[in-house]
């Protein structure tokens, strides 16, 4: 009898409480929904924005998170690589502000002048390379061109590289800090891949060093503060209206600006890389003499910078390419020893107005050619700002998708293509589910079609273990397989629940329900007892049997704890050993669509399981 009556639902008080109770249950439904909601939210982002509990993430609408978003990956999540070259000081990609305007022939011009000058490998740093804790778009191609490179073959990678790493996708590399005097580094497949890929990325979407925004970083923020420009106006004589407006000279500055010139050797001194400082008016002859002095021998440089020159007098001058080693060590020293007024900074930004100069000549033409007004070609900066947003405008729904299946990707990657976690998953559901309704059917027949003695005693030891905690025999079963030399295999994790006491009981108890008149007219008929179990028993027994297979698939594929006491190594993770450890090296985003891609099998296994149930049970009533 239903709770409200026909007749009383067509008035306004039923059709009030009908109501009212539609609206607690879409409640509570939605309730239910939300954090799975939120999971699904979450695995679309990154570190920078994967704290926020907004059900749509603000990139996918708002043109601006999707700017910072951009500069999150661009810069490889590292604020200080922005700040050099925004010339800024920002302590969180969530503070960048668009630019308010884009002048698209100022940024077309200096596309084209990348384009025409192709800067070197050693002024461009790629984007989406590096993250603390995920894995970025560009290392994944990074990671890719390495596997096609060495067919596939990890220990081939290994040997050549001198590392021990288990899979393509554990593969990192840090971007090179070209700019720093400190840093250097050796050619190797890992760095040939790494410049493939960026020389293969979307101009906007490569880092340019700025040897004007390191300088800032090491000289100018430690000793003035970043907030404001006033105790840097106090010490200078050319006021800044803000660091965005700062120009660092490419020559010595002069005497009569004495702050500025000793930070600026300072800089040269300490802290800027030899490859980024050229030398004028200093004799090609000066460079040979003072290596000839220094080695003596052509061989004995040879062997120190493992170069083949000739003689010393075949040795140029730097003259802007990458220093290493040795090379670099002399050449700093031998910096040391000219006047300050020789040494000349090179870098992009330098590039840039020289080839503004050579194309228009005037800053006047230069100005009405990029809409714009600067006092001279000094004060040019590069339209960094303009060519990223620029970019994310024209490549919105791209970089979009791309961003929200990055996660989706690194999982995948991990998962299926490159790792072994999945595939010994099914292959242990596999296994599980053929013994569960092979051992346990064959165990319950017994006992129900032979009436054996002691048949209640055997059901009450089976019933007894499932009142015992798996933890309890944990460590006897692990002791047991130990000696069977069973550790780390299949077997292990299959044989100690082959038999379950409680689908034995349940299994029973079914065989128990079905008419005995089938079997005595099959015994009549001359049929074998297997032929009985499998053609009349097994056959009436499908939605049992889907009870059985699901729960032990259940089972096999949430194994956790077990499976990383018995199968430790990393070739025998299961899905689930491997997502505990992959949640502890990635950020949030990747372990909520580590979660969801996981939570698939189960949900396609119990759809397909469910229709079986539901069908019921046939008992044909002839024979």
């Amino acid at each position: 009898m239903p709770i409200i009556s026909t007749i009383e639902a067509r008035q306004p008080r039923g059709r009030l409480l009908h109501a009212g109770m539609f609206f607690v249950l879409g409640v509570g439904g939605l309730a239910m929904l939300y954090p799975f909601l939120i999971m699904v939210s979450g695995s679309v982002r990154t570190e920078m924005d994967e704290q926020d509990l907004n059900l749509v993430p603000p990139y996918l609408v708002d043109r601006a998170a999707l700017y910072r978003k951009l500069l999150e990956s661009k810069y490889n999540e590292d604020v200080r690589n922005l700040n050099r070259a925004h010339r800024s000081k920002t302590f969180d990609f969530r503070m960048v502000q668009p630019p308010r305007t884009v002048d698209v022939a100022e940024v077309d011009l200096f596309e084209q002048f990348l384009r025409e000058t192709a800067p070197p490998r050693h002024w461009r740093v790629g984007g989406g390379t590096h993250s603390n804790k995920n894995l970025p778009w560009r290392m994944r191609e990074i990671q890719q061109r390495l596997a096609t490179r060495f067919a596939g073959d990890i220990d081939a990678y290994n040997r050549d590289m001198g590392t021990a790493t288990l899979q393509w996708v554990a593969i990192r590399i840090t971007p090179p800090d070209w700019i720093n005097r400190r840093f250097d580094y050796q050619d190797n497949p890992l760095f040939d891949a790494y410049f493939a890929a960026t020389d293969a990325a979307p101009l906007a979407e490569q880092q340019l060093v700025s040897p004007a925004g390191f300088f800032l970083e090491t000289i100018i923020f430690p000793t003035y503060g970043q907030s404001t420009t006033a105790n840097y106006n106090r010490a200078h004589a050319r006021p800044l209206a803000s660091y965005a407006d700062f120009t660092l000279p490419q020559t010595v500055p002069g005497e009569d600006e004495p702050t500025l010139r000793r930070e600026w050797l300072e800089f040269i001194r300490r802290d800027l890389h030899p490859s980024f400082i050229t030398l004028s008016d200093v004799p090609q002859s000066a460079y040979a003499g003072f290596l000839a002095d220094r080695y003596k021998t052509i061989d004995a440089l040879n062997k120190a910078w493992d170069s083949t020159h000739a003689d010393f007098a075949a040795i140029a001058l730097p003259a802007g390419q990458w220093l290493r080693g040795m090379e670099r060590q002399d050449y700093i020293d031998f910096l040391q020893l000219q006047a300050p007024e020789s040494y000349r900074i090179v870098g992009p930004e330098y590039a840039w107005r020289r080839w503004l100069i050579e194309k228009f000549r005037t800053v006047e033409a230069a100005n009405a050619a990029m809409n714009t007004s600067h006092r001279c070609f000094d004060s040019i900066p590069m339209p960094i700002e303009q060519q990223e947003f620029r970019y994310i405008t024209e490549n919105a729904g791209a970089l979009r998708w791309k961003l929200a299946t990055n996660n989706y990707r690194f999982v995948i990657a991990e998962l299926f293509v490159q790792g072994d976690a999945f595939r010994n998953t099914m292959i242990l559901c596999l296994l599980a589910v053929l013994t569960a309704v092979i051992v346990n059917p064959l165990a319950a027949y017994a006992m129900s079609r032979f009436r054996l003695r002691g048949t209640y005693n055997i059901l009450l030891i089976l019933m007894a273990t499932v009142a015992f905690p798996p933890m309890v025999t944990l460590i006897p079963k692990f002791i047991m397989l130990r000696e069977m030399n069973l550790l780390n295999t299949f077997a292990a994790l299959v044989l100690p629940f082959a038999a379950n006491g409680y689908l034995i009981f349940l299994l029973k108890t079914f065989f128990d329900s079905l008419p005995q008149e089938l079997y005595e007219a099959a015994a009549i008929d001359g049929a074998s007892e297997p032929r009985i179990f499998l053609q009349i028993t097994m056959s009436l027994s499908t939605p049992i049997l889907a009870v059985v297979a699901l729960e032990a698939f259940n089972a096999a594929y949430a194994m956790f704890l077990y499976a990383l006491i018995v199968a430790p190594s990393p070739d025998m993770w299961l899905a689930t050993v491997w997502l505990g450890q992959f949640k502890e090296r990635v950020s949030l985003g990747p372990v909520f669509a580590a979660v969801l891609v996981t939570c698939i099998p189960t949900l396609i296994i119990f759809i397909l399981a469910q229709r079986v149930i539901m069908r019921g049970i046939i008992v044909p009533t002839e024979k």
